[in-house]
């Protein structure tokens, strides 16, 4: 017989240190002891649009890092390692993506340092032990703000190209244009 007082709690932990994450909600989870970010397949889906995450050149030799969600299931995955916007980070196809300390402000490609120093912040109450549920809800919409903006960045990126497109299509029709005028 099983008690549940004899089990040890079913927590997800750091891929890097192994200490216990703490949620933040919607999916985004952070470890009080290196700043780790992980998110969620929804949580990465949220914030890049897409549930691949980031597009990123794959650096296969470099997969070091066991996804937490298999390795709370009783598998060992290896997360896959790329290279998105200069920085590595590492990704299980099935479950998220871990972010190391300063990474998610690098990925989503704008500035999120109020809301890096407000999760930090409550990361440093949690590391404490004062943290009241108001810190908890602080650093979970300080995550969900952090991921709205990495949409918000993909989004105003998207629009630049096709703009940026769009003008050289036109330059390419005044050309022509130019040219079937000359012919006449």
């Amino acid at each position: 017989m099983t008690s549940p007082y004899r089990e040890a709690p079913r927590m997800l932990s750091c891929p890097r240190c192994a200490e216990a994450l703490e949620s933040l909600g919607d999916g985004v989870c952070a470890c009080i002891a290196c700043s780790g970010v992980w998110l969620s397949s929804a949580a990465v889906a949220q914030a890049f649009g897409r549930p691949q995450g980031p597009p990123g050149q794959a650096l296969w030799w470099r997969n070091a890092v066991l996804c937490p969600v298999c390795t709370l299931a009783g598998t060992e995955t290896l997360m896959t390692a790329r290279q998105v916007e200069g920085t590595m980070i590492d990704q299980c196809e099935q479950h998220g993506m871990w972010l190391d300390d300063g990474e998610l402000r690098v990925v989503v490609g704008v500035d999120v340092e109020a809301l890096a120093t407000r999760v930090a912040t409550s990361l440093e109450a949690l590391r404490r032990g004062d943290a009241t549920p108001a810190t908890r809800r602080r650093a979970a919409a300080a995550a969900a703000a952090a991921l709205n903006t990495g949409e918000l960045a993909r989004l105003e990126a998207q629009r630049r190209t096709l703009r940026a497109r769009i003008a050289e299509l036109e330059r390419e029709l005044a050309s022509v244009e130019a040219e079937i005028a000359a012919k006449r």
